[in-house]
């Protein structure tokens, strides 16, 4: 089967990362929502791309070998376009940590 379109089966540490991915695009909108009105073409097209980004966030961690059940693979880099988008999850994901640490919502 070609590798773009492998199922992953998820460990419960896995189903806890999947979690936290979309709390954290969940908590994102949400913010977005105090400050851009959400009856908008443009906020619908934010949350449709926040949604194709956390799909690819939740893939890229399914992938990781201790988390992905079907299979061991090494784990690819994020290359080209993508990086922005990878720069933005990291940033994102230590922000839910920092709220989560301190209570901050």
């Amino acid at each position: 089967m070609d590798p773009l379109f492998e199922v992953h089966r998820l460990n419960q540490r896995g189903m806890a990362n999947a979690n936290l991915i979309a709390d954290s695009f969940s908590a994102l909108v949400e913010k977005l929502k105090s400050i851009c009105p959400d009856n908008t073409r443009e906020f619908s097209i934010v949350k449709t791309k926040l949604e194709e980004a956390a799909f690819f966030a939740k893939k890229a961690m399914a992938k990781q070998p201790a988390i992905d059940l079907s299979k061991i693979r090494n784990i690819g880099v994020i290359r080209g376009p993508f990086k922005p988008m990878r720069e933005f999850l990291i940033h994102l994901f230590q922000l839910s940590l920092c709220e989560s640490s301190f209570g901050v919502s």
